[in-house]
């Protein structure tokens, strides 16, 4: 059973030191965990990297999608645009591993984060 956490600094802690743990709240799945068994499903993220993913010896998921994982010693982050909430777990995973200079799906790859154009405005 993982170790819960209350906070996100608790979080990225456990990030640092590879150990599995669960965000503290009600939903199911919870908005973060990581594990050291990979997850049968990918979420959002896109499917080029469900090879890695399952062949990780530590994941950290945002909600059902996979932001990170350490894979035979190496740390990866893929450059990935989700939700505002996902990005902010996306830097914490990129801060506790000290991964610098990237910044997720700036100008690059972006997944659908759902709802619709907006009303009014310039869109309306």
């Amino acid at each position: 059973m993982p170790y819960i956490v209350a906070t996100l600094d608790e979080a990225e802690e456990k990030i640092k030191k590879l150990e599995p743990f669960r965000l503290r709240g009600r939903t199911n799945p919870p908005t973060l965990w990581a594990t050291a068994e990979p997850p049968s499903y990918l979420g959002k993220l896109p499917p080029q990297y469900a090879e890695d993913v399952a062949t990780a010896d530590y994941v950290v998921i945002s909600y059902r999608t996979p932001i990170g994982w350490e894979k035979d010693g190496e740390k990866i982050v893929p450059d990935v645009g989700y939700s505002p909430t996902t990005s902010q777990h996306q830097y914490l995973v990129l801060n506790a591993w000290g991964i610098t200079g990237q910044f997720p799906a700036r100008g690059r790859e972006t997944r659908p984060a759902g709802g619709g154009p907006r009303r009014g405005g310039i869109d309306g």
